[in-house]
């Protein structure tokens, strides 16, 4: 008879940080909103869709999906949708790549490009995507965890002014 030894879990330690990382800057978002605000409540749902893809990340031995434990994986998506339904937050839509982007090796997106007509914006947008290309290098290749949560909250604060660029954007070319 033998006995049979259970497979270790995966390791994610990578993803379980960045998953942290990303729930903390929702939260610290969060508490500049009022209690009742949509925006703030988003931004606290994305901040527990993150805590529960951390835990699954941590324990979690279930069937992936391309590389990511299904619970993770569904996680992350409401998570995401919540993002798109409240863009204002700064958080782009597909900002689960910054947590996965270690365990599947795809590169990070940029934001889609805006094409604003004002040379200024212009000039602004094509800085935030030159640093962002950076920072995502950067966090491609740290090993370190400290690096990679201040990568994390770089990128972050990035998106959120490409948010500012982008309303810029839509106020110039609504005007007559």
């Amino acid at each position: 008879m033998s006995t049979a030894v259970a497979a270790p879990l995966p390791d994610f330690p990578a993803a379980v940080l960045q998953a942290r990382t990303v729930a903390a800057i929702a939260r610290t978002r969060a508490a500049r909103h009022s209690a009742a605000s949509p925006a703030g409540d988003a931004l606290r749902t994305i901040a527990d869709h993150l805590d529960v893809a951390a835990r699954v990340f941590e324990t979690d031995p279930t069937p992936c999906r391309d590389g990511i434990p299904s619970g993770a994986w569904a996680a992350l998506a409401d998570a995401e949708d919540l993002a798109a339904a409240h863009p204002g937050i700064g958080f782009p839509p597909r900002f689960g790549q910054y947590i996965t982007q270690s365990l599947t090796g795809n590169p990070i997106d940029l934001p889609a490009p805006l094409n604003p007509a004002l040379p200024g914006l212009a000039s602004q947008e094509a800085n935030l995507h030159a640093r962002l290309r950076t920072i995502h290098d950067q966090l491609a290749a740290s090993n370190s965890t400290a690096h990679a949560a201040l990568f994390l909250h770089a990128a972050f604060t990035l998106h959120r002014k490409h948010v500012r660029i982008a309303d810029a954007v839509r106020a110039h070319d609504s005007r007559p």
